[in-house]
């Protein structure tokens, strides 16, 4: 009997983040994250992080709810999987023409609605892990953001060309982050996108088998600058000035 309930508290401990830890064990205001992405599933890892969920998308209007993609479950266990401080993710669906496992290509209008929103409730963080062409409209919207001290964090592309992605993060400062991926050895990974503009400088993180839990709670490995990405924004979050649920109160 005693070795079963071992067993049970071991395998609680093993389902349960750091962040969630961190959220128990302190009086730590939680660090805001918005993951911009294809939805989030509420996992057993991820049910107590999460705030508000938002679906962006134009189509959303067709009622369609159902996550048609684990991308942006992953992109977020990620997170919280490497973050020991309490956080919040909220969620911002903007996919479109997406399959279970494959990038997906993001709905500009969608993703500029998402961020002024992120604004709007007072993100630490913003995390934009899809590819696809970012209009005039979320551009500026990533500047109003960046100038409002938030943290945006963006994959370079998969294609080892030229990327839209990451040319739009030109000319928007230091707070705005474009990741590429290092293979197993550490070498930069051949399918990393780049950037020609001069001040557009890849963050370059693990890329290739990046370990994740999927939507059931099985370990499983991806890759792509996707994953790359969210490793560089716990990174960030760790880092992040602490304020405490009292203070935070008191500021308001």
């Amino acid at each position: 009997m005693l070795r079963k309930i071992l067993a049970i508290a071991a395998f609680a401990l093993a389902t349960i983040s750091p962040s969630q830890l961190a959220a128990q064990q302190t009086d730590l205001a939680p660090l805001q994250v918005a993951v911009i992405d294809t939805g989030i599933a509420r996992t057993e890892q991820l049910a107590p992080l999460m705030g508000p969920s938002w679906d962006m998308r134009a189509s959303n209007r067709k009622g369609d709810k159902r996550i048609g993609s684990e991308h942006g479950t992953f992109v977020a266990g990620i997170i919280a999987d490497r973050v020991t401080r309490p956080i919040q993710i909220t969620s911002f669906r903007v996919d479109v023409r997406c399959r279970r496992h494959d990038p997906c290509q993001l709905d500009s209008g969608a993703v500029a609605a998402a961020i002024r929103t992120s604004i709007r409730m007072d993100m630490d963080l913003i995390q934009i892990s899809i590819d696809g062409r970012l209009g005039d409209p979320a551009i500026e919207a990533m500047r109003q953001a960046a100038e409002a001290g938030i943290q945006i964090v963006m994959s370079s592309g998969n294609d080892g060309l030229r990327s839209e992605t990451a040319d739009a993060a030109s000319g928007l400062g230091p707070n705005v982050h474009v990741v590429g991926a290092l293979d197993r050895n550490g070498n930069r990974a051949d399918f990393t996108s780049y950037s020609r503009r001069d001040d557009v400088v890849l963050v370059m993180r693990q890329g290739v088998d990046v370990e994740v839990r999927d939507s059931n709670g099985r370990m499983t490995k991806v890759t792509g600058t996707s994953f790359a990405a969210p490793i560089y924004a716990a990174e960030l979050l760790e880092a992040m000035p602490s304020r405490t649920t009292t203070e935070l109160a008191s500021a308001r």
